[in-house]
């Protein structure tokens, strides 16, 4: 990570608004590296929507900009704010959000905190699991924030006049621990309906990935229902912005950036009706073009193509398993020979190297299911790409998805069972496997499914100033009773920590995926036939 004292960082497009009383003060926090945030879309959202407000002035700090808590517009401190804002995507980043609050002398604990700032986040690790936090956050926004905006900002004003933190349980999709038995996801039901960042911000002086480039949504949310992942349930229903609209937005954002280069951020590109034409458009602007993994059963020899002449070197997918009776306990419904079939069909077309994610660790996983991971990467490998990036995960069970109750892999055998796919892989020149190390989904799981017992260890960490991964570990493991459960597992039949947030999916229909992912039998996809997971009730 590299830090930026005493550097001054150039951008374009950044907002600078003069400091008057009567304004509400906020300061919108990035609890992770700068080069990260830029190319995060909620804080270009929550950046551009807020500061369109006369009555508002929000600025920007990340963690990487030191010293922390110090807004980059006005180099002023956390502690000047009327409200701290975070936005909190990863596991990782509730420990960067406490040390940014502790550098800035802001105490974690809100009930030694006077009368402002206040501390609000949101993001998908609220979304997923907001009780470990509860401690220091005076409230937690679950879902997507741009149609209730105005009237969180609203409610914030009268918060800071009145001190009276309730007024903002009158706000769909707010959790206040003290007075929120239960809190409802909120979610945009029409994209075209409401406000896309046009003018996004980047910097002129420091090197970003992809670019930088233009942001671009099309669509949001994923009808897969694959049973591991978190976005396929927390960000459910499935919708899209009309080609006309991204065009629109296309138009704008590149004559206000000047940039030369989007970056497709959605989920599930491949489903979106307009995606080709969508392409086509970008590729007769003369921008480059750059695309997140691709669903593989939906990737025509049209599309290829087209994504290929976009200037996309490398293709990227997520098989994530290599068995067919695997992929359909998972509901992943990708099988091996719809792998090698997409590949044979990207190497004639003229991409030469390809990066593919899997996941190990899985209960129901047999030792057949993870050597045809190497089998499958050996069959792809004889196609001839140039480079084969891997990469390897083990199972982080989410809250809210169909394997909330399984348990964590454990060290010996996540180790084993990856030492098992690289001693089989033959074409070790051309294949690349890395690893997510298991001290960071160790950490990841703990803090997905953890309850509100863990806020001591999360305030010891900062506090004490523990920065290495194994002493972390170290400290979760010295109090394993308190959280057995993240690790080990829950059942069925318990309350789970998560279940103070309802994010529209059905705990009948969890628990009938469950059981679908124990017998092997898959579910139709939402475009295909509705399942009725609750949704859209």
């Amino acid at each position: 990570m590299r830090s930026y004292e005493n550097f001054i960082i150039k951008e374009n497009n950044t907002i600078r608004k003069k400091w008057r009383d009567e304004l509400l003060k906020v300061c919108l926090c990035f609890p992770n590296n700068y080069e990260i945030g830029v190319l995060n879309l909620a804080m270009q959202i929550l950046y551009n929507l807020w500061n369109l407000r006369d009555d508002v002035i929000c600025e920007r700090s990340f963690y990487n900009i030191l010293p922390h808590g110090v807004s980059i517009e006005s180099k002023r401190r956390l502690s000047d704010f009327d409200v701290i804002a975070f936005t909190l995507q990863y596991e990782a980043d509730i420990i960067n959000a406490l040390k940014m609050l502790h550098m800035a002398n802001i105490p974690l604990d809100k009930r030694k905190r006077k009368e402002k700032p206040l501390v609000i986040a949101g993001g998908p690790l609220v979304i997923q699991n907001p009780r470990p936090y509860e401690k220091f956050f005076d409230a937690l926004f679950i879902g997507e924030v741009e149609e209730v905006s105005d009237q969180l900002i609203d409610s914030l004003k009268n918060v800071i006049e009145t001190n009276d933190i309730s007024e903002l349980t009158n706000v769909p999709g707010v959790y206040v621990p003290e007075y929120t038995e239960k809190v409802k996801r909120v979610y945009v039901a029409n994209l075209d309906k409401v406000f896309y960042p046009t003018m996004q911000f980047y910097p002129t002086n420091i090197e970003v990935a992809f670019g930088p480039s233009f942001l671009l949504e099309i669509s949001r949310g994923c009808g897969y229902a694959c049973r591991f992942c978190l976005s396929g349930y927390i960000y459910r229903p499935f919708r899209w912005r009309s080609f006309k609209r991204i065009v629109e937005i296309i138009e704008e954002g590149l004559t206000l950036t000047k940039l030369r280069k989007v970056s497709i951020i959605s989920f599930a590109v491949s489903d979106h009706p307009n995606i080709k034409n969508v392409l086509e458009d970008l590729i007769s602007r003369k921008v480059m073009v750059s695309l997140p993994s691709l669903r593989i059963d939906k990737l025509s020899t049209d599309l290829l193509a087209l994504i290929r002449k976009c200037g996309q070197k490398t293709l990227t997918l997520a098989p994530e398993v290599a068995t067919t009776s695997l992929s359909n306990k998972i509901n992943k419904r990708i099988y091996p020979d719809d792998v090698i079939d997409l590949c044979k069909i990207a190497r004639s077309i003229g991409f030469d190297k390809l990066k593919m994610y899997f996941i190990v660790g899985f209960s129901e996983e047999t030792l057949k299911d993870v050597l045809e991971i190497s089998n499958l990467l050996n069959n792809i490998a004889k196609l001839g790409f140039s480079h084969i990036s891997v990469t390897i995960n083990p199972l982080i069970p989410k809250p809210h998805t169909p394997l909330q109750w399984l348990p964590f892999i454990s060290k010996k055998e996540y180790n084993k069972k990856v030492k098992q796919i690289i001693d089989k892989i033959r074409f070790k020149r051309v294949i690349e496997v890395r690893k997510l190390k298991w001290n960071e989904a160790f950490l990841q799981c703990v803090i997905a499914r953890s309850d509100n017992k863990l806020a001591p260890l999360l305030e010891e960490i900062v506090t004490k100033n523990i920065n290495e991964l194994s002493k972390i570990v170290k400290l979760f493991m010295h109090n394993f009773n308190y959280l057995r459960k993240a690790i080990e597992g829950y059942n069925i039949d318990e309350v789970l920590p998560w279940s103070v947030i309802d994010i529209g999916v059905s705990e009948k229909y969890l628990k009938k995926e469950f059981e679908k992912y124990l017998s092997g039998e898959p579910t139709p996809s939402c475009y295909e036939k509705c399942t009725h997971c609750g949704v859209c009730v």
